[in-house]
Formats: structure tokens, C-alpha cells, sequence
């Protein structure tokens, strides 16, 4: 054998090592990629879901205006104290489901829990209580919302 040839030849040190790294170095980009893909499909399912219970969050916020502007035609001031009432109120339609429970705490103070939930499932729900006082001095049966105090986890209004 000549010179030439012994230096092609596979045999010696290094024979056998490059197909085992070639496989090794394919694995190892084959198992990136994966990884890759799946942390992008886990992060457009996380924004699915904070979008959703933004979507929620904004539709509970919306729902206790219109029944406080409303009591009267409602039949809310009809309530005894003590006695609840549930509003059903329209949500976005095939996506939010919206509604409100109404208690009247004493003959002047309500408290309206207004709830949203996603019509696809129980993922994103969000539910906003707001203390409301009847306030007859400007207009006969007109319910306005109260300023809570700091500590309170109800919206504070100014």
C-alpha cells in the first residue's frame, strides 16, 4: 500500500467516527427545531388565553353601568332589604356570557356583582362587585356608584 492510499483509508484513530456525529448533529438540530416550534405553539395558546380574560374582564367592567342607569325600569328598587335579584345581560354573542346579581343591602345600598365568563369554556372568567347608593336628589331612582375604601378590593371611583 502506498502512502497515498494509507492516508485515505478509514482505518486507524479516527475510523467510524463520522457517521456517529453526523447522526449525533442531526438529532440535535431535529430536537431544537421541536423545541422551538412547541414553545411557539405554548406562546400563541398563552396569548389566546390572556386575550380571552381581557375580553372577560372588559365585558364584567361593562355590565354594571347599564343596570345601575336602569334600576328603576329593572325593578330594582323594588327589592326589600336583604332580597337579590339576577340580571341577565347580553355578552358578546357566542363568545362572552355576561350577567349580574343584584343585593340590596339596606333601604339605600346595593351591591351589584357583574360576571363574565368565555362561552368556550371556564378558562377566563372575571367578576367585578360595585357598591352603588340610591341617589334620589337629581333624579328619582337613580343608583350611583360609591367610592370604597383603599383597602377594599372593589373599584374605587372618584
Amino acid at each position: 500500500m502506498t502512502l497515498a492510499n494509507r492516508r485515505l483509508s478509514p482505518a486507524g484513530a479516527d475510523a467510524g467516527v463520522a457517521l456517529p456525529l453526523a447522526i449525533f448533529a442531526l438529532v440535535l438540530t431535529g430536537s431544537l427545531v421541536v423545541a422551538l416550534l412547541w414553545a411557539g405553539h405554548l406562546e400563541s395558546r398563552a396569548a389566546q388565553h390572556v386575550h380571552r380574560a381581557h375580553s372577560a374582564r372588559l365585558a364584567a367592567d361593562g355590565v354594571w353601568p347599564p343596570i345601575l342607569e336602569g334600576a328603576d325600569s329593572i325593578g330594582l328598587l323594588l327589592l326589600g332589604p336583604g332580597d337579590s335579584a339576577v340580571v341577565s345581560w347580553a355578552g358578546v354573542p357566542g363568545r362572552l356570557v355576561t350577567g349580574a346579581v343584584v343585593h340590596r343591602l339596606n333601604t339605600g345600598l346595593f351591591l351589584v356583582e357583574a360576571r363574565a365568563r368565555d362561552a368556550f369554556g371556564d378558562a377566563a372568567r372575571f367578576s367585578v362587585q360595585v357598591l352603588a347608593m340610591l341617589d334620589s336628589s337629581v333624579t328619582p331612582g337613580l343608583l350611583r356608584p360609591v367610592a370604597v375604601p383603599f383597602w377594599s378590593s372593589l373599584p374605587r371611583f372618584r
